[in-house]
């Protein structure tokens, strides 16, 4: 199941949690298959001796900033951040292992190899080199009626294009369009504004569920 803006959210959270404020002793990266218009050299100089200050999130893409580049993390199908311990194993498809000075360590793992890792100037710079759209929690009303009244397009390829709203994989569309009682070859023209309107809602009451109960689950004890 591919990572969408809830489980990212989630990853957001977590890292936060564990993995801020550390300085950054050794950066080895194990799969340069991952690497985005990045050389291992940048993200080596890049990490090391410093320390994550923050973690952001737009749509699907993480970014942890540093002093003053960012790490911009996309976790493909099957790509997820582990935080070790001392006493811990590197997960089995470990991509990128941060290691703190404290010996925890940051693992990016990714069984299939199409999550991407990059380090740049900025977030905003990024997202538009990214061609990314508004983030789909972030949204406006007026941002989305604006984005999606003209388009011709399928209502359920329209959610997941990246370029209009960053966030929406193939599960939450099926979810959105299931919802509003649409069907997913609706095209966006044959909505009137209440009907394009109860998308927009959806789509909003959905993530948030999703990402709250996500979190509800991993406050769990194991």
């Amino acid at each position: 199941m591919m990572p969408e803006l809830p489980s990212v959210e989630l990853f957001r959270r977590y890292v936060t949690d564990t993995s801020l404020h550390q300085p950054i002793r050794q950066v080895d990266i194990i799969d340069e298959y991952i690497l985005d218009d990045t050389t291992p050299e940048q993200l080596e100089d890049g990490l090391t001796d410093r320390r994550f200050r923050a973690a952001q999130r737009h749509g699907k893409y993480l970014f942890l900033a540093i002093d003053e580049p960012l790490m911009a993390m996309h976790f493909g199908m099957t790509g997820q951040p582990i935080f070790l311990q001392p006493d811990d194993e590197s997960p089995e498809h470990t991509r990128l292992l941060i290691s703190f000075e404290n010996n925890n360590q940051l693992a990016y793992d990714c069984q299939r190899r199409l999550g991407r890792i990059a380090l740049a100037t900025e977030m905003a710079a990024f997202i538009q080199h990214k061609n990314l759209g508004p983030d789909a929690l972030s949204i406006t009303w007026e941002q989305f009626q604006r984005i999606f009244q003209p388009k011709h397009s399928m209502l359920k390829p329209a959610l997941m294009a990246q370029h209009a709203v960053a966030g929406i994989g193939n599960i939450y569309a099926d979810e959105i369009v299931f919802q509003t009682g649409l069907h997913p070859e609706t095209t966006i023209d044959q909505l009137d504004d209440t009907m394009l309107h109860d998308v927009y809602q959806a789509m909003q009451d959905i993530l948030q569920t999703a990402v709250s109960r996500r979190i509800a689950r991993a406050a769990l004890p194991d």
